[in-house]
C-alpha cells in the first residue's frame, strides 16, 4: 500500500463550537497514544473520506500537524457518524510507536462465488466479521480474504486456524479452532425468514409499567406531546 498522508491544523474550536467546523467542511480529530497528551486537530472532511477508504482501521496513515516537523504515524481508531447522515463526524487517530506492537481489528472480506449457494443448495453463514490481531503497525494485514469456492459440502467450515497470514510478524488473539464460515443447508434461510416475519407481525409486548403509562395518558383531556429534538 502506498504511504498515505493526511494534512492536519491545530484546533482551538471546542464543544458545541466545533459545529463551525463541520460547516466549513471540516472534521474534529483528536490525536492520542501511549504515554502521549491528546492533541486536539481538525482535518479536511473530503480528504480524510478518501484516506478512510484506503486505510481502513489497520493502514498506517501520517499526520502533518502544522508547526510540527515530523508526520504523525496513527490508525483510524474511532469514526463516530452522523446518526442521520451516516458522515464522519468526529475522528479518533491512534499514534504508534512503529518500533512497537500494537493490537487492531482485521476485516473478514469473502471471495469468490460459491457453487453451493449459486444452485440453491447451500447457505454460508459469516460468524467473525473481523480478527483481532498484534503486530508491528506496517505488518497489520490490511485484510484477511476468504476465498468461498473452497467450501464444497453442507457442514464445512473455515476456521481462524485456516486464515493465510504471516505467522512470524502477526499473532492472531483469536482461538484458531473458532468458525468463520459454516456452510449450511439453504433450508436454513428460510428457516430465518419465517423467524424474523413472526417477531415483525407477533403481539406488541410491553412492561406493566408503560401500560399503565398508556392507561393515564388515554384518560387525560388537553395533554399535547412534543416530541425531543435530537442532540447536535
Amino acid at each position: 500500500m502506498e504511504k498515505l498522508t493526511l494534512s492536519a491544523k491545530s484546533r482551538t474550536l471546542l464543544g458545541k463550537q466545533v459545529k463551525l467546523l463541520r460547516q466549513s467542511g471540516n472534521l474534529p480529530a483528536n490525536i492520542y497514544g501511549k504515554g502521549l497528551n491528546s492533541t486536539s486537530i481538525e482535518i479536511n472532511e473530503k480528504d480524510f473520506r478518501t484516506i478512510w477508504r484506503q486505510a481502513g482501521e489497520t493502514g498506517i496513515v501520517y499526520v502533518s500537524v502544522d508547526g510540527e516537523e515530523a508526520t504523525r504515524p496513527v490508525l483510524i481508531h474511532g469514526v463516530q457518524k452522523n446518526p442521520v447522515t451516516s458522515s464522519a463526524y468526529h475522528v479518533d487517530l491512534y499514534q504508534v510507536n512503529l518500533k512497537e506492537k500494537t493490537t487492531a481489528n482485521v476485516p473478514v472480506v469473502l471471495a469468490g462465488e460459491n457453487e453451493l449457494e449459486t444452485r440453491g443448495e447451500g447457505l454460508i453463514i459469516q460468524t467473525l466479521s473481523e480478527i483481532e490481531v498484534e503486530a508491528l503497525p506496517a505488518d497489520i494485514p490490511h485484510q484477511f480474504e476468504i476465498d468461498v469456492t473452497k467450501l464444497l459440502e453442507v457442514g464445512q467450515t473455515i476456521k481462524v486456524g485456516d486464515l493465510d497470514y504471516d505467522h512470524d510478524k502477526v499473532e492472531v488473539k483469536v482461538d484458531p479452532e473458532e468458525n468463520i464460515l459454516v456452510m449450511q443447508t439453504a433450508e436454513m434461510k428460510e428457516v430465518v425468514e419465517e423467524v424474523v416475519e413472526e417477531v415483525a407481525t407477533g403481539p406488541e409486548v410491553i412492561s406493566e409499567t408503560e401500560a399503565e403509562a398508556r392507561a393515564e395518558g388515554s384518560e387525560g383531556e388537553g395533554v399535547e406531546a412534543k416530541a425531543e429534538e435530537p442532540s447536535a
